[in-house]
């Protein structure tokens, strides 16, 4: 089914009206809102496994890449009456995709990037997966990312904890954890913290934990602090506003060090995992415990430094 106009800049697909289908979003590649559209609805399948039940987050790019563009939490009141929400705390009316339609209405509102929780809106308060955001600071690069992503690998192993990477979309590299949602956001963010600065002991020279973007000229900076309520990464398969159009996506530890973000694009992505086989359940065929891998992380700590973390308040 494609959403790309035919001598006509609007039309009407499964009850929802789709404007301004010609609208270039991304210049340099002449991309529309329509081909996003478009991918939308071949990677449903994908995205909707992916965010099944999670709270969303979105980027607006209604004037393309290059044009102004807000974070959208609340779900308009103009959203159409099948969409489904959540609200959190506060109030926030966050939306939950559950069906090809959710996606179209995504594509529809010129929603770039989709940013998922987490945690579940059946568990919100217990993550089950934790990130490892690897974000290279020029000169440093995709290389070191690299160097720096197989010695976290490498380090989750031995404490007996089965990871998941991807790239970001840009030159950074995600390291996913499913985890059991019994730990709290406090709990898995010290975790988090422990094994980032156990990397930066043996990259010392690669590495920083420095959340002033000025002090991370040239290193890999390891951001343990995302794992937190509402903050987030940006989803798996989500195409990211860069010239290219890149897309996040899935890749196996094997395929590291061959690995190029840029050549993974929304206009071919659809192709690429059409039948690729991949573990998209990761998050619940791999519900992992911290508390085994704790134990082992302090042994591990122990030659580096104290730990300091405490998973006591996982219940």
């Amino acid at each position: 089914m494609s959403a790309e106009p035919r001598g006509n800049n609007t039309r009407k697909m499964q009850g929802v009206k789709l404007t301004n289908l010609d609208k270039v979003l991304w210049p340099e590649d002449g991309i529309t809102k329509g081909q996003l559209i478009d991918y939308y609805l071949s990677m449903s399948c994908h995205l909707l496994r992916y965010l099944k039940d999670r709270p969303l987050y979105f980027t607006r790019y209604p004037d393309g890449i290059h044009g102004k563009w807000f974070y959208q939490k609340n779900v308009p009141v103009t959203a159409p009456p099948w969409i489904e929400t959540w609200s959190d705390r506060s109030g926030t009316r966050l939306m939950i995709a559950r069906s090809q339609m959710d996606m179209l209405w995504i594509g529809s509102q010129a929603s770039i990037e989709i940013h998922p929780w987490f945690s579940t809106r059946l568990n919100p308060l217990y993550p089950n997966y934790i990130v490892f955001d690897l974000d290279p600071a020029p000169p440093a690069g995709l290389e070191q990312v690299k160097v720096v992503a197989k010695t976290l690998c490498d380090i989750l192993r031995y404490v007996g904890l089965v990871s998941f990477p991807k790239t970001s979309g840009a030159t950074g590299v995600h390291v996913c954890v499913p985890i059991r949602p019994v730990f709290s956001y406090e709990a898995c963010r010290q975790f988090v913290e422990v094994v980032a600065r156990l990397v930066l002991k043996q990259h010392p020279d690669i590495v920083t934990l420095e959340r002033r973007v000025e002090k991370r000229s040239g290193k890999v900076y390891i951001d343990y602090l995302q794992n937190a309520i509402g903050k987030t990464v940006v989803s798996l398969f989500s195409p990211r506003p860069l010239t290219g159009a890149p897309v996040s996506v899935p890749f196996e530890w094997s395929e590291l060090d061959g690995i190029r973000p840029s050549e993974y694009t929304l206009l071919n992505v659809p192709a690429i995992f059409k039948d690729r086989l991949f573990r998209i359940e990761y998050i619940s065929n791999y519900p992992q415990d911290l508390l085994d891998a704790a134990e082992k992380l302090k042994r591990l700590m122990a030659a580096f430094a104290p730990a300091r973390y405490d998973l006591s308040d996982h219940t």
